[in-house]
């Protein structure tokens, strides 16, 4: 009988919440030599909640991780720090991490400061909405200049945020940036603290109360203001268990495969809920998506072209000072080996570098 067990706990005094799933029975494994612990690190959803959303949110509250390894003698844990992407860094630059899932930008500042990772996986793409304050004479983007945005910095939504900014011919140095995260940055708008918010359906739910204005979203474009990410491992973890990285991949595959099957688009939402999202407002913001689509794993020519024309921003902004090899960081083996195994060659697109898909 297996017996699952799960408890929280704290990660870099940053507020993380954590689960532990330890998973009894032994077996001898035809995958070599199993760690005793396999960490795994992402982005909240909300903050404090053990769950989050995406591709590993599902394999981690779907139990696609759990059931990869229910038969062996190892504990999975998961991490979800309210620092996000730079405390996940901060974690895998401790020796804390095996697995993780953040944003593009917070991926290349932390690999151009020597992190050594691998990137194994997509994490799809997410279209995000800009909002001001109530009472406020904006209409477009191009209105903003001068005013005081809420919003991580160092993350994915940073970099979307200055990337929409330059569309519009402004750039960061136009507004005033308050770093504030998650729930904080929704209260700071409501409250008119700030005049700007930036990033999911939190924000789209807000304008919908009417308590701000919506007057910019991605959301049905393929834009470098979309969100983008990594899946990626410890160089150190890839090297000792390879056989483990790979059921791992493919746990992770699983789950994005049961995303991307339309009559399963209930059952995202409530494992979304898990992680403290409002139903009704994943219900407005996933509204004519495809999550086959959205939540695609795989490494093509745009998940290149997205951390490429990362990378170049970067870099041209003086974001990070050393140069980041995409080739070199990309490993694609796990991730078409485990499309190969699993043979699902035609479940998601296949995108060229402008985000149009190939025919």
């Amino acid at each position: 009988m297996t017996v699952i067990s799960i408890n929280r706990r704290r990660f870099l005094q940053v507020g993380a919440a954590g689960i532990a799933v330890a998973a009894t029975g032994r077996r001898a494994s035809a995958a070599g030599t199993l760690p005793k612990q396999i960490r795994f690190f992402g982005n909240p959803a909300d903050y404090g909640q053990p769950f989050t959303t995406g591709i590993l949110g599902i394999a981690h509250s779907g139990g696609f991780l759990a059931k990869e390894f229910e038969k062996d003698d190892v504990e999975l844990t998961f991490t979800y720090p309210a620092g996000s992407g730079p405390a996940i860094n901060e974690a895998i630059a401790n020796g804390q991490v095996d697995f993780a899932r953040y944003g593009g930008f917070p991926h290349i500042t932390g690999k151009s400061r020597g992190l050594p990772t691998k990137l194994l996986a997509s994490v799809g793409i997410g279209h995000s909405y800009l909002v001001v304050r109530n009472g406020l004479d904006v209409k477009t983007v191009a209105d903003l200049k001068g005013l005081r945005a809420a919003i991580g910095r160092g993350t994915a939504p940073h970099l979307a945020f200055i990337r929409v900014l330059e569309q519009h011919g402004l750039k960061e140095s136009d507004v005033e940036l308050f770093d504030l995260e998650g729930g904080d940055e929704i209260g700071a708008i409501a409250s008119g603290a700030v005049d700007i918010g930036w990033g999911g359906a939190g924000f789209l739910k807000l304008a919908e109360d009417g308590n701000a204005k919506l007057i910019y979203t991605s959301k049905g474009q393929v834009s470098p203001a979309n969100n983008f990410g990594g899946f990626s491992v410890t160089e150190d973890f890839a090297a000792k268990y390879p056989e483990t990285t790979q059921r791992v991949v493919n746990a992770y595959l699983k789950a994005a495969q049961f995303a991307a099957q339309p009559e399963n688009f209930a059952a995202v939402l409530s494992l979304y809920e898990k992680a403290g999202e409002n139903r009704a407002a994943l219900e407005r913001d996933l509204a004519g998506v495809a999550l086959g689509e959205e939540l695609t794993p795989v490494i093509d020519d745009y998940f290149l072209s997205q951390f490429q024309g990362g990378i170049d921003f970067a870099k041209e902004n003086k974001l990070i000072r050393s140069d980041v090899d995409l080739k070199s960081w990309v490993d694609r083996s796990f991730i078409d080996k485990g499309i190969a195994e699993l043979g699902l060659q035609k479940t998601w697109p296949n995108r060229k570098a402008d985000g149009s898909v190939s025919a």
